[in-house]
């Protein structure tokens, strides 16, 4: 999905994902097809050139989100610890 213009400037439009979408239609012999949604990557920033990414990922029926910066502490002040959402 586009979510920058041309001139790589963030385009702010809010856009609201279905939980499940059927992608059967879109075959050459359609069948259900049918995918969950598990993960929405965002983008805080004003351009593609500056910002931070994070994600939102589902496990089971709960939503985490996952903060590469956050990781990054927790693998510094626990080392000994895996975080592992999948």
């Amino acid at each position: 999905m586009k979510r920058f213009t041309n001139n790589m400037r963030k385009i702010g439009k809010y856009i609201q994902y279905p939980y499940e979408i059927d992608l059967g239609k879109y075959l050459e012999k359609p069948r259900k097809v049918t995918l969950k949604l598990f993960a929405v990557i965002v983008h805080a920033g004003g351009s593609s050139f500056s910002g931070h990414y994070y994600a939102y990922v589902r496990v089971g029926t709960s939503w985490y989100k996952v903060d590469i910066k956050i990781y990054r502490w927790m693998i510094v002040m626990f080392p000994s610890v895996t975080l592992s959402l999948l």
